[in-house]
């Protein structure tokens, strides 16, 4: 298109898309039923519909591009009902609850007609019958995208809590002894005797033959309070938990978080007065990443 100024550049892409995009640095609230998400794991991501939610996971309804390519459960949604600047189909037989710990940019809201027409609305193309069918492609590897991000977890396989000052004294060392064998300071190994904080995995890797206990043991789950487990997983938190971790080279989501969980934030002195565990921990995560 040329006018008598000259020549007119059109945009590339409608209004709504470059909302989406700007959403990528905006802030991120909290998850909410009508919400649409990309979801991330690792190497893993997709695009979801929010129908459901509280403050520990969410029911989710994967969103695909491919509008001729969905069955007889994926549910056409227009661009005038939802944010993204283009057509999408809801997959309603991959509906699944997720952990919010996968919840990594919130791309905008959708009306209310959509997550209604979800539950209700005819899908937009026949029954899949056959593995042959094209259309199975598409739905099976979203399927198992929606399982990767159903079972993300950073927190290790619980084990029994391990009497390390029992197992010091059956090997006749001290807190000193041990520590001059780790080349560790003796604070640090009374504070593994006494809970307060988990060895690294290069510290359990030294101190496992020393004190005859497996390193998955030294490392268990049982020392990280579910309160800061879902303190941690909040998304507002996510970006900059990475940007921290990519700063000491660690690049693994699931390696980091332990990490905040079991070291940085282990031996904590600060307390906020309230009563409230999961209120202290959103402090001092706060405060952890220089936010206040």
């Amino acid at each position: 298109m040329t006018t008598r100024e000259g020549p007119q550049r059109m945009p590339s892409h409608p209004p709504a898309f470059d909302a989406v995009v700007a959403r990528f640095a905006g802030p991120i609230e909290e998850p909410e039923t009508g919400q649409i998400w990309r979801a991330r794991w690792r190497d893993t991501a997709q695009l979801l519909l929010l129908t459901g939610s509280n403050d520990s996971d969410v029911e989710a309804v994967p969103l695909s591009l491919d509008v001729d390519l969905g069955d007889d459960t994926a549910v056409l949604l227009r661009s005038d009902i939802q944010p993204l600047g283009f057509d999408v189909v809801a997959w309603r037989s991959l509906r699944r609850r997720l952990p919010v710990r996968v919840l990594d940019v919130l791309l905008g809201w959708a009306d209310p007609v959509a997550v209604e027409a979800v539950g209700h609305a005819q899908g937009v193309g026949a029954a899949i019958v056959s593995d042959l069918d094209e259309r199975s492609q598409v739905r099976d590897a979203m399927g198992e995208r929606i399982e990767t991000l159903e079972a993300a977890d950073w927190v290790p396989q619980s084990t029994e809590p391990i009497d390390l000052a029992e197992k010091m004294r059956a090997r006749g060392l001290t807190p000193s002894q041990l520590a001059s064998e780790l080349d560790i300071d003796p604070g640090t190994v009374i504070a593994f005797v006494r809970g307060d904080r988990v060895p690294t995995s290069a510290e359990a890797t030294r101190l496992s033959p020393l004190l005859n206990i497996d390193i998955a043991s030294l490392t268990g789950a049982h020392l990280v309070d579910p309160d800061l487990v879902w303190a941690l997983d909040r998304p507002r938190f996510r970006r900059r938990l990475e940007a921290r971790g990519r700063q000491l080279g660690i690049t693994d989501e699931s390696e980091w978080r332990f990490r905040v969980a079991t070291q940085e934030l282990a031996t904590a002195a600060r307390t906020t007065g309230s009563v409230d565990p999961r209120r202290r921990w959103l402090g001092l995560i706060e405060d952890f990443l220089g936010e206040r």
